[in-house]
């Protein structure tokens, strides 16, 4: 018989007529569900040898499957070796304890004795079965039955991978395993919309904020401080990755409440990584570049996948808080130590000086970086340049506006440099009359002509020349297509 259609044996008492009865609907089902029942009122006729069709039942490697239907009257028979079950008892028996391919039998219970207890003969106590005796979940324990006899369950060992690598390499590239631990604990929480996932998120965090101290730059006076950079930027590659995980978890499950408030606790604990600790003793201000990279592109990725999901409201509330660190009382542009979402947006010295050491004549280093690692499991490059752009206009409305400090500029469009018309997915969308309702909430504008006013922005309209000696300029509002928002209502 095909594994389309398993050959099915079923061993049963004659108990009385309406255990007989429901043993024939059982089978009937069966049929009707693919599967090639065998059972005597079918397949044993007159003058054959029942104790030879019992046999050739058991033996037969045709039947893949026995199932063996337990009430009181079958294992008290079972038990005393009694009648045609006594004896089919004695032939299965043998080879349930004896068969290396234990999941070709399976006893199903069709009743319970009076204390409550499944009705199971005495070999088959301590085996698993299946609970047919229960109305309520016999759909449940059906399916189950069902899935054992096509060998499809319906938990699945996964595949198994590959040893830790970290067991054979401790240099700092690679991710601890409490950090894992607490990631896959966390992501699973969040997806499931478990109650502990704020819980289990901290905890996360937590770990993730300690083990940012394993990727110092020390400088030495061996290595150009720059090369240490670059390496630190490549080590935290992987840890990126698994926070870019996390977040894209957090992004689409649980963007708002309680398990938010850890993405931005992260960014809030990781700020004294990125500045000196002036009570330490001497440091020079680039050797915490590779701190300052790994939150900032954090950030921006945050961002675009906030934007890429359409949080826009969500993403705006996470935009207006606040950052506290002790070492923001040294930063030159706060007068308390609080920053805003700006503070992520740093100069790199290390990158700048490395771009002139080697004579690389490049715009921006950072941009590069940005580009040559974008990790497109979660967006694609030009998300990211679509954030950048978000990031850069809100902050301009917001110094305008309040006029306190807060400056960030889209380097990464550097790569649409001279482009004609607009490229970015949500800057197209706002061309829409909805949409952009919902969108100009994150520029922290009530409608398009706020920032059509060229004497208040005039940053927006100007073309922002790259690097001296290199062709090509950027313009903010035609690469925004600015002038197309909030054009089409229908």
């Amino acid at each position: 018989m095909s594994s389309e259609h398993p050959a099915v044996f079923i061993s049963y008492c004659w108990s009385n007529f309406e255990h007989q009865a429901w043993v024939s609907d059982l089978a009937e089902t069966l049929m009707r569900d693919g599967v090639d029942v065998k059972l005597d009122k079918w397949d044993l006729k007159e003058g054959h040898d029942l104790n030879a069709f019992m046999e050739s039942m058991v033996h037969d490697p045709a039947i893949t499957k026995v199932i063996m239907v337990f009430d009181r009257e079958y294992s008290q028979r079972a038990d005393d070796k009694q009648g045609g079950v006594g004896t089919e008892t004695q032939i299965i028996s043998t080879e349930v304890y004896k068969s290396v391919q234990q999941d070709k039998f399976v006893g199903v219970v069709r009743e319970r004795d009076d204390s409550g207890e499944a009705c199971v003969p005495i070999y088959y106590r301590g085996r698993k079965y299946i609970d047919l005796s229960d109305d309520s979940s016999y759909h449940d324990q059906y399916e189950m039955l069902l899935r054992w006899i096509y060998n499809k369950p319906l938990h699945k060992k996964p595949e198994i991978g590959s040893k830790p690598a970290f067991l054979d390499d401790e240099s700092s590239s690679q991710i601890s395993s409490s950090l894992s631990s607490a990631f896959r604990s966390a992501v699973d929480a969040i997806k499931k919309n478990k109650p502990n996932a704020p819980f289990l998120a901290k905890g996360y965090i937590d770990i993730l904020v300690s083990e940012l101290s394993r990727y110092p730059v020390k400088p030495n006076g061996e290595q150009h401080l720059d090369d240490q950079v670059i390496s630190r930027i490549e080590e935290m590659r992987l840890l990126r990755n698994q926070v870019l995980d996390f977040f894209s978890h957090v992004v689409r499950f649980q963007s708002n409440g309680e398990v938010l408030k850890q993405v931005h606790s992260f960014f809030e604990r990781s700020i004294a990584y990125s500045m000196a600790d002036h009570s330490a003793g001497s440091h020079q201000p680039a050797q915490f570049d590779n701190y300052k990279f790994f939150l900032y592109e954090l950030f921006l990725y945050f961002s675009a996948m906030m934007i890429k999901e359409e949080k826009f409201s969500e993403l705006n509330d996470f935009l207006k808080k606040e950052y506290y660190s002790e070492g923001l009382e040294f930063y030159s542009r706060a007068d308390a130590p609080l920053a805003d979402f700006s503070f992520f947006y740093r100069d790199m010295e290390s990158l700048e000086h490395r771009n002139n050491r080697l004579g690389l004549r490049r715009v921006s280093l950072v941009a590069d970086l940005i580009k040559d690692n974008v990790e497109e499991a979660f967006v694609h490059h030009r998300d990211l340049v679509q954030a950048d752009l978000v990031l850069y206009i809100r902050s301009l409305v917001r110094r305008t506006k309040t006029g306190l400090y807060c400056f960030w500029f889209p380097v990464n469009l550097v790569y649409f440099a001279n482009s004609f018309g607009c490229p970015f997915e949500a800057f197209l969308k706002s061309r829409d009359v909805a949409f952009f309702e919902r969108f100009k909430v994150l520029m922290l504008v009530g409608s398009k002509e706020e920032l059509m006013d060229q004497d208040k922005y005039p940053d927006l309209f100007s073309n922002h020349r790259l690097s001296p000696g290199m062709m090509g300029s950027i313009n903010i509002s035609r690469s925004c297509g600015l002038d197309n928002w909030s054009t089409i209502d229908e």
